[in-house]
């Protein structure tokens, strides 16, 4: 599993360079979801994370679903927020 960088990585700092939708079903771009899934599944606290915070310089996110469990909803986030 990919680490989460941290402030002092460079590429945190760098403009992520945009997946066309056409991509989304490459390997590659699978892959990387995957694991950006499982870097994000690794944290409890964490609903969401970038492409770069594993260190790929593409502007591709994955969200969490646990933002919509009413543990999550019951800290004072609602859906509509």
């Amino acid at each position: 599993m990919k680490k989460i960088l941290q402030l002092k990585e460079k590429v945190l700092r760098e403009t992520a360079i945009d997946v066309p939708i056409a991509d989304i079903k490459t390997k590659k771009i699978q892959n990387i979801l995957k694991e950006m899934s499982l870097a994000l599944g690794s944290q409890d606290d964490g609903v969401a994370i970038a492409a770069p915070q594993i260190g790929y310089k593409l502007r591709i996110f994955v969200v969490s679903g646990k933002i919509f469990s009413t543990e999550f909803l019951g800290r004072g986030v609602s859906q509509a927020d």
